[in-house]
């Protein structure tokens, strides 16, 4: 976790996420596709079709749950936002 330390991971985003989740920080959102930055490194991952035309698709900024499916990473789950614009 101290690769996302820098990216703002603090103890509240522990406290809410799930203990086999991977973590990670949206840093760029395109087409239904978001670059995040994990504790591995940074990888792309899809935002399913729902997700991306509903309230709770990602945005830059937001702290996400990843999961593997069909030999590729999807968001899983948005986290709770705790600050706006």
């Amino acid at each position: 976790m101290n690769r996302l330390r820098c990216w703002g991971y603090r103890s509240w985003v522990a406290e809410v996420t799930g203990s086999s989740a991977e973590l990670g920080r949206v840093v760029l959102v395109d087409r239904g596709q978001c670059d995040v930055i994990t504790a591995g490194g940074l990888v792309r991952v899809w935002s399913d079709s729902v997700r991306a035309q509903s309230e709770i698709a990602p945005v830059t900024g937001d702290w996400v749950e990843l999961t593997s499916k069909n030999d590729s990473k999807v968001v899983a789950r948005v986290l709770p936002r705790r600050t706006t614009l």
